[in-house]
């Protein structure tokens, strides 16, 4: 009995350490690149201002969440390819991942075309600018290309992005941030080249983004297949049996996901104009290069959790949530100094661009970042074991308090105030929901 003990808690201590391992050495790798995609991204931020105007990007800002949409045309099958390379690697069947890596990317680009050519002329015919943007003085024809141009992209990336699904499978997730990090390096570059030579608008804008995230994704296909030798096949006819059994649970989720992050774009935009949206998306961009800091740590935890309840090491998961509870509220910490000193960096990052923004809206956006930190922490492990209904529950409880709060109260009047207000009580019921769920399922599972 006394060996049988000793020879679990050994066992134990190796894969605990296998597991820090994984998660450690990809946390690490992430967290280097996330500082150099964050540096790109604030660069990005006033170079954009001054090469298309404050309205201009306020439009921008507004077409990305617009376009967003588009993400769920692969119905899931990103995350659920993800789970399913874990699953298989662990279990080292690798003859396996490549045929699951060509019967995805096969579904997920007929789904695409599908859309192409279903979406591409409605777009053109019937999508009008002034509806969505009040005010507006930027052309019609060039806000109307541009959706167009950057549509065409994001659904073909869709398709390319899979990349990213097969390096969080391979427990390689310091992949997705390389090419992330080079994405928006190359893409800022870009425009400080063109700004040089051409006066930009928004379809420059489409064509650089969407081109070089493309290209790249691209790239990394082919390196994922030659590297790991998967076998990719497109010729063989289609087993997803593995990978659809997740999906449309993953579609859900993520459709309200989508609709819960994007749909305060187009009220302000609707609302209050481009030009208040612009002042929000700065806000927002700050406090979520801070979320997307901490998500380094969750990055890898996913796919860990996904390990570590195959082999029912449960122990390992329950201190790296006490670990990242911890890191939540560090972070909290951190949004209220720079909500103190928040017109000093507004001033130095955008001179007088955007005039004065109150301080209430980055104190109110680090209350919301502590909840979308801790919540983000149970969808994880929600999504490493693939149980995703209290998720939907949540996201749907979210949304239902958000969409009735605009509807009682006048934004007109209220302001951004308002919308950080709702968005913060309805993150904060859901991360309570999903808190339990987590104690639920922990308590089912070491029964």
């Amino acid at each position: 009995s006394d060996i049988a003990q000793k020879m679990r808690k050994d066992c134990l201590i190796l894969l605990r350490d296998k597991y820090d391992f994984n998660f450690y050495r990809n946390t690490f790798l992430n967290l280097f690149l996330k500082v150099f995609s964050i540096g790109s991204n604030f660069l990005l931020v006033p170079v954009l201002i001054d090469s298309i105007g404050k309205e201009g990007y306020g439009v921008w800002q507004t077409i990305l969440s617009f376009i967003s949409w588009a993400s769920l045309l692969n119905f899931g099958f990103g995350n659920g390819l993800r789970n399913a390379i874990t699953k298989l690697y662990i279990t080292k069947s690798y003859e396996k991942i490549g045929k699951i890596i060509s019967s995805t990317t096969i579904i997920c680009s007929k789904i695409t075309l599908g859309a192409f050519i279903l979406f591409v002329p409605i777009f053109y015919y019937f999508f009008d600018p002034n509806t969505l943007f009040i005010d507006n003085l930027i052309s019609e024809n060039e806000i109307k290309i541009s959706v167009i141009v950057f549509l065409c992209f994001f659904l073909l990336n869709i398709v390319l992005g899979l990349s990213t699904s097969v390096a969080y499978g391979l427990q390689r997730s310091y992949l997705t941030g390389f090419v992330n990090s080079l994405f928006l390096f190359l893409s800022l570059i870009t425009i400080i080249i063109l700004k040089g030579f051409i006066n930009l608008n928004l379809i420059h804008l489409a064509f650089v983004f969407g081109g070089t995230q493309s290209l790249i994704y691209l790239l990394l296909f082919v390196w994922e297949n030659n590297k790991f030798k998967l076998h990719i096949n497109f010729k063989k006819s289609p087993e997803i049996k593995d990978v659809t059994k997740l999906s449309s649970k993953f579609f859900f989720v993520q459709l309200l996901s989508v609709i819960y992050l994007t749909i305060d774009n187009f009220v302000i935009s609707s609302k209050l104009g481009a030009s208040i949206t612009a002042e929000y998306s700065v806000v927002n961009r700050i406090f979520f290069s801070i979320i997307n800091v901490y998500s380094i740590f969750l990055i890898q935890f996913w796919n860990s959790v996904t390990e570590a309840f195959e082999k029912q090491n449960f122990f390992w998961i329950k201190r790296k949530v006490r670990l990242l509870l911890y890191l939540a509220f560090t972070v909290f910490l951190v949004c209220l100094m720079l909500s103190f000193n928040s017109s000093f960096i507004v001033k130095v990052w955008l001179g007088d661009t955007l005039g004065t923004i109150p301080k209430s809206l980055f104190y109110l956006f680090s209350l919301y970042t502590l909840f979308h930190c801790i919540n983000a922490i149970f969808m994880n492990i929600q999504n490493g074991i693939g149980i995703l209904r209290f998720q939907m529950y949540s996201m749907l409880l979210s949304i239902v308090v958000y969409v009735l709060g605009l509807s009682m109260f006048n934004i007109t009047d209220l302001g951004l105030q308002l919308v950080i207000i709702l968005k913060t009580i309805g993150t904060f019921m859901a991360t309570g929901l999903n808190f339990i769920s987590i104690k639920f399922l922990y308590g089912k599972s070491t029964n």
